[in-house]
Order: structure tokens, then C-alpha cells, then sequence
């Protein structure tokens, strides 16, 4: 029995409910044993289901920024979100409540804590508007509905309400742990967490996990034991990634990655209808056949990166065209960090050797009002 859609499904989404996605959710219901055979064994990873939603627990297996909330743009929104969540935890399903309800909840709770690291004062108009990002994201996840109301107002006075419906999967958001975490002080700290002494499955969970859960990694970065598990088994995990899902795994100077089918949007690079692929595509390109050298300091980034922003502005949408150096140059490093396509380390910014596998650039006789792009597979092997 395949189960390559309904894992593709798990690992596209970080929840899926029923009342959102009917056809999803029974798809994966119908396979539930075998997927949960595939996630527990190779993952160690549990799938949370029951009849409102089902979600694949994906545990790290390093910190990065691959996890990271597209909708967040600061600490404060993901620490907003924990507090949401708090805040849902004693409301039942189908109850509703007002949006000063939760900031009154909020305020108070935050006055209770002696260490003043977080300060949220609804006051201040960037709070606010942090607030309603937080909260237009948990209703996407489905885990809150919006009633009547326009939280947008919100953002220009305190003073406007909105009414909310809690659904009932608030519950399901965040990871639960059997340990005990309060000792945590760093967020390497819970990778320490293990479910199981076995020192076999330990290397297998890394493994899978590193390969189905990131864009890429760097196999001889792992521990000696890890990396002589993904060297060993390498033949089998490469089966299990062919009968599995829709893609190859290549290996690379030391780089493992996975190729996908078109149709696949978990993670994948490059995406055609996104302009920052576009431009990365162009960045490896640059690099490789004009740089040569997998490591830049930051002046020299940003000249290269200036370069290729007015040599190709004519191809760019309008909100790259008008983009200024300081923003073009976050945008795209922050997109190549999330890929793994590069590693900034004391203002030296090392590319990962993935980006000789592709690269991309506009033909030199486009006109300018045709902005079709080349894709271009450089030195491909495995």
C-alpha cells in the first residue's frame, strides 16, 4: 500500500483539520497504520489523531531557522503566540470571547512575572499590531475562528474589540513533553530529549529526520557514530526515500539532499512563481561562474549582491525592482539561510557546496518585458 501522498501531506502541513480539509484528513486517516509504522520507526515521531485533526509531531533534529513561523517577525510575536495558546487552554470548544479579554489576560499574567525579559504593553502600536499577525496566524492553523469584528482596527486603537471562537485544538499546537523542561535554559536543551535508549534508533531518527525535515545538511558535520549510520545505510535509506516519496536523494561533497517532483511544495527549491528563487538561482549562478569562491565577507557580499540587483532589475517584480540595498541583501541571505544554502558565521558568509548543483540566469537576449528564467543544473552528481 503507497503512502507517498498522504506522507507528503504530513510533512507539507503542520496541522490538518478535518473542518478545513475533509479530503486530507480522511486520505490520511485511511492509511494511519502504515504512515504511523514509516514516522515512528524512521522518524521516531508520533502522528497526533482524532476527530477533529491530525499532525505529524516533527522533532528537530538541529536548531535553525528552517521551523521558523513565516508570519513571525519577532520574538515577540512567537512569545504572543505561546500566550494565546496559554490563554486558550481553560476555554472550552465553540466558546467565544473578545479581544480584551485575551489582552487583559495577557497584562495580567505578565505582571505576575519577577524577570521583566518580556514586556508587552498594548499601548505601544507595534504591540498591537504584532497581536494581530499572532492572531490572523492562529486562525489560519485553524485553531480560533473570527466571529464579527475587524481585528485589523486593533492595530490603530486599543479600544476596538473583535469577537473570537475558540475550537478546540489549541490543545494540539504545542509539543508536549513527558520531561521535565523548566531547568531548559537553551533551545539545544531540548534536543537532549530522547524517546528511546536504543543507540541505533537515535542514529536512524537523525537521519530521517535531517533528510525529510531540511532543505539539505552537511553529513560530515554529524558525530562520527551518526555519520558512519548515514554512510553505512545509505543504500537502504535511499530505497526507502524512492518507495517512500517522490524524489531522489543526491549526495554532494558532503552535502545530502533531496530532489522532488514538481508537484511537491514541502520545502522545495526553487519554486518557479517565487521572485526571491529567482534571484538565489542568480546568486549561485554568480557566485560559481564569476566568484568562484564559497566564501565571502560581508562587503563583498553586498557589492556582488548590488550587482546582481541592478544587472537583472528589469527582470525582477515590482517590489524587488524597488527595493532598497539594505533590504534586497536581508532578503535574500534570510532566504538562503533557511535553505541551507549558506552559513553566516562572524560577519563571513560560507555557501554550502549544494549551490554548484543549481543555478539560474535570464537568457541574454530576453527582451526586457519577458521574464522567463533558465534553470540550470551545474555539475550535478552523486
Amino acid at each position: 500500500m503507497e503512502i507517498k501522498e498522504e506522507l507528503e501531506l504530513l510533512l507539507n502541513n503542520f496541522i490538518i483539520t478535518k473542518e478545513k480539509d475533509k479530503d486530507s484528513y480522511y486520505k490520511i486517516k485511511s492509511k494511519i497504520k502504515k504512515l504511523r509504522e514509516f514516522t515512528t520507526t524512521k522518524l521516531g515521531c508520533d502522528i497526533i489523531i482524532n476527530s477533529s485533526l491530525i499532525k505529524l509531531e516533527k522533532i528537530p533534529s538541529v536548531i535553525d531557522n528552517t521551523f521558523k513561523i513565516e508570519d513571525f517577525n519577532s520574538t515577540k510575536d512567537y512569545a504572543l503566540f505561546v500566550l494565546v495558546i496559554m490563554f486558550l487552554e481553560d476555554k472550552a470548544k465553540d466558546e467565544q470571547f473578545i479581544l480584551s479579554n485575551l489582552t487583559t489576560f495577557i497584562s495580567n499574567l505578565l505582571a505576575t512575572i519577577p524577570n521583566k525579559e518580556l514586556i508587552i504593553d498594548f499601548k505601544d502600536y507595534s504591540t498591537r499590531k504584532s497581536l494581530v499577525d499572532v492572531l490572523k496566524y492562529t486562525i489560519k492553523l485553524g485553531v480560533i475562528k473570527l466571529i464579527d469584528g475587524n481585528d485589523n482596527l486593533f492595530k490603530e486603537s486599543i479600544d476596538n474589540e473583535a469577537l473570537y471562537e475558540n475550537t478546540g485544538i489549541s490543545h494540539y499546537i504545542i509539543r508536549q513533553f513527558k520531561d521535565d523542561i523548566f531547568s531548559f535554559k537553551e533551545p539545544s536543551d531540548y534536543l537532549k530529549i530522547s524517546n528511546t535508549e536504543d543507540s541505533l534508533s537515535k542514529k536512524r531518527y537523525f537521519t530521517y529526520r535531517s533528510l525529510l525535515f531540511y532543505p539539505s545538511f552537511n553529513y560530515s558535520d554529524f558525530e562520527p557514530d551518526v555519520y558512519n549510520y548515514f554512510i553505512n545505510y545509505r543504500n537502504r535509506i535511499i530505497n526507502d526515500i524512492n518507495y517512500l516519496l517522490d524524489g531522489d536523494l543526491l549526495i554532494y561533497d558532503n552535502i545530502a539532499l533531496l530532489t522532488t517532483t514538481e508537484k511537491n511544495s514541502r520545502l522545495t527549491f526553487p519554486n518557479s512563481r517565487k521572485v526571491i528563487h529567482d534571484i538565489i538561482l542568480l546568486v549561485n549562478d554568480y557566485i560559481v561562474n564569476e566568484i568562484g569562491n564559497l566564501t565571502l565577507e560581508k562587503f563583498e557580499l553586498e557589492q556582488l549582491l548590488i550587482k546582481i540587483h541592478r544587472d537583472n532589475n528589469k527582470y525582477f517584480s515590482k517590489e524587488y525592482r524597488e527595493m532598497g540595498d539594505n533590504n534586497f541583501f536581508k532578503m535574500v541571505t534570510t532566504s538562503m539561510e533557511k535553505f541551507k544554502l549558506l552559513k553566516i558565521e562572524d560577519n563571513i558568509y560560507k555557501f554550502s557546496p549544494a549551490i554548484y548543483l543549481i543555478g539560474g540566469k535570464y537568457p541574454d537576449d530576453e527582451k526586457e518585458d519577458n521574464t522567463s528564467f533558465e534553470q540550470l543544473s551545474l555539475g550535478m552528481e552523486e
